[in-house]
């Protein structure tokens, strides 16, 4: 199911990254993923390193909301894969 409101796209798919079968998990998207990667780790919130699954040419990371339940959230359009700090 795909939901769009604005700019916010906000996407259940069954089994996708990081779920158990028959889970659904939540994708939302974002126009800076390295930046949101950042902002999380200072915050304390653990993800996934960033990957380009295909179909996704931005990137995607997984995280858990505070009922641990996992969140994926991709970058939307293309950008160029970009290097992770390494300090997080």
């Amino acid at each position: 199911m795909r939901l769009r409101n604005a700019g916010t796209v906000f996407v259940l798919e069954h089994g996708g990254p990081g779920s158990r079968p028959g889970i659904a998990v939540p994708e939302l998207s974002t126009g800076d993923l390295l930046r949101l990667c950042c902002r999380l780790w200072s915050a304390g919130i653990d993800t996934s390193p960033i990957s380009y699954p295909d179909g996704v040419p931005g990137g995607r990371i997984t995280t858990r909301d505070p009922d641990r339940y996992p969140v994926a959230i991709s970058q939307t359009g293309r950008r160029e894969r970009a290097e992770v700090p390494a300090v997080r």
